[in-house]
């Protein structure tokens, strides 16, 4: 799953946290919008499942990341957001 949340309403909400809480990977420093996260479940374990995360935060008037997005285990892509949004722009604007 790929979790690209760039609204910070209400004040002080992020989903990238909850879905951490949730998780049970608390651990993790908070990860205020806008950000990124990408989520891997991977093989189970003794202890439940492992999951695997990679989590980036975004500046407003910076390029977007890449970030990997998980297909299985073993094997990802990376997905270019600068690109993908850059693409969504043109063609959402009328020239």
């Amino acid at each position: 799953m790929l979790l690209i949340d760039v609204l910070p309403r209400p004040s002080g909400f992020s989903f990238a946290d909850v879905i951490a809480a949730g998780l049970g990977l608390a651990n993790d420093p908070p990860m205020p919008p806008p950000c990124a996260v990408s989520y891997r479940v991977g093989e189970p374990v003794p202890e439940g499942t492992l999951v695997a995360t990679w989590r980036g935060s975004m500046q407003v008037g910076q390029r977007l990341a890449a970030i990997p997005l998980a297909l299985s285990i073993g094997q990802a892509i990376d997905i270019d957001l600068e690109h993908t949004y850059q693409q969504a722009a043109k063609r959402a604007y009328l020239p």
